[in-house]
């Protein structure tokens, strides 16, 4: 997760909100962040991370595929 995202569902509230929040300093409850996600753990995979497995899953077929064929035109070659 990044932290961007991390931030961002803090503000959707899905995060826990800081218990210490100063200039340069923003800190989190242990016990609260380790409930979050051990949370997202047992949902399993929403629509958004099904939709980046599948592009990866693509992806990964897709190099695949070009690697065959390179490997068939140095073969021929």
């Amino acid at each position: 997760m990044s932290v961007s995202q991390w931030h961002n569902l803090v503000r959707e509230g899905s995060a826990p909100k800081p218990l210490i929040r100063t200039p340069r300093y923003t800190r989190w409850g242990l016990a609260e962040v380790r409930h979050f996600f051990l949370g997202l753990t047992t949902q399993g995979a929403s629509e958004g991370e099904s939709a980046v497995i599948e592009r990866a899953k693509n992806a990964s077929r897709a190099a695949k595929a070009k690697r065959q064929a390179k490997a068939q035109t140095t073969g021929a070659a």
